[in-house]
């Protein structure tokens, strides 16, 4: 019985695209996790086929041809007979068991999330070889470069979690991702950060394939479509409210739990549910150590 379903959204498997998804995704299947392939993208059902991945292709698009999340994570959710699921972009390598790490949680609902270290593959991965992990360690180690926690590649959290309904944003666009870890703290849900123990490695690649794209990657319509969507809602792992050490125990944040409980204290149409979250709030800043200095980093950064 699998632990964990991960599904993606492929692009074509042409060239160096090509190249660095099948490296993705046959890492997946090496850790043994129930595999779906979303989109009819060339080359995706032979790749479902290969690795005896789930091919979902009926996904809905916009104007431009992107696929949209909200189709995606309803078809992957409907699909999935794991309690856990997990969205990855197509180009994530993962060298430990992260459904293992996710075991570890006792918590009822969550949102886990990591940063992810860049390097440079052009080749395939030869995964009948025992030693695949070190070849890909020794790219870590030599050139890898942690990236920043604004960009998220990964997203883990139970199958019926409210987390899995979704505006329709365009996937691989901007704003998203970071307004996910923002629903986490208006749904109230631990938002974990897996960095420490989990090692996400992103291969690098151009941004041709975005239609419409300006002088930055991240910019055009679909991202002005996606940010319009997202609205004020902007977050990061930064804000995680528990942080996962590399022996997989969650640590709580003391200072992000206090910043969480008291935007949901000022949301609140309750008077006795808002005085509730503020007094939550209240018990995690005077966990800080420094609450007073605690209390003006809270007021200064309400991020959600």
């Amino acid at each position: 019985m699998h632990a964990l379903t991960v599904f993606a959204i492929p692009k074509a498997f042409h060239s160096h695209t090509g190249v660095i998804q099948r490296n993705a995704i046959r890492s997946w299947r090496r850790m043994g996790w129930e595999v779906s392939l979303l989109g009819d993208e060339a080359g995706t059902a032979e790749m479902a086929a290969e690795v005896e991945a789930a091919h979902l292709p009926n996904v809905a698009r916009n104007d431009m041809g992107t696929p949209l999340l909200d189709s995606a994570f309803n078809l992957a959710r409907d699909h999935a007979t794991t309690d856990l699921i997990a969205y990855v972009n197509s180009d994530i390598i993962f060298l430990n068991d992260l459904a293992s790490v996710i075991g570890q949680l006792r918590f009822p609902e969550f949102l886990a999330v990591g940063r992810r270290t860049n390097i440079t593959l052009d080749t395939e991965l030869d995964f009948e070889r025992s030693d695949w992990r070190r070849s890909v360690r020794h790219a870590v180690d030599q050139s890898g470069k942690l990236f920043t926690e604004f960009g998220i590649d990964y997203f883990v959290m139970p199958r019926r979690s409210e987390l899995t309904d979704l505006p329709p944003f365009a996937v691989g666009r901007a704003r998203w991702d970071n307004w996910m870890c923002a629903r986490s703290w208006r749904l109230g849900v631990p938002l974990v950060d897996l960095t420490e123990c989990v090692l996400a490695v992103h291969q690098d690649h151009d941004h041709t394939h975005v239609k419409g794209r300006g002088e930055h990657q991240y910019s055009g319509p679909e991202a002005a479509a996606n940010a319009e969507l997202a609205g004020g809602d902007f977050m990061s792992i930064a804000d995680a409210t528990y942080i996962v050490d590399e022996r997989g125990r969650p640590v709580p944040s003391a200072l992000n739990l206090a910043r969480m409980h008291y935007q949901t204290a000022v949301r609140e149409t309750t008077r006795m549910r808002s005085y509730w979250s503020y007094a939550r709030a209240a018990v995690y800043l005077t966990r800080t150590g420094k609450p007073l200095q605690a209390a003006r980093d809270l007021l200064a950064r309400r991020s959600a």
